[in-house]
């Protein structure tokens, strides 16, 4: 099984900043609940993303609990 490594916090708070440049908080995403699956549902940005605890670069998204990953949306 081959290792993944986790991304920096440097990596993911670049990963933050050009995700709000591409998506500011009303734009409309896709989300989706199985990350890589094609099924998702339309959402729009509620909350800019940001570094959630050092380790995962998340938003808020209308009608989902909680953050979302980014990787979770396109």
């Amino acid at each position: 099984m081959k290792s993944r490594r986790r991304p920096s916090p440097e990596q993911l708070e670049k990963q933050c900043r050009e995700w709000n440049a591409q998506h500011p908080v009303g734009s409309p995403i896709r989300y989706h609940s199985i990350i890589g699956s094609p099924n998702h549902i339309m959402t729009t940005v509620r909350e800019p993303a940001y570094v959630m605890s050092g380790h995962t670069a998340v938003c808020f998204v209308e009608g989902i609990s909680g953050c979302v990953a980014l990787d979770a949306t396109s």
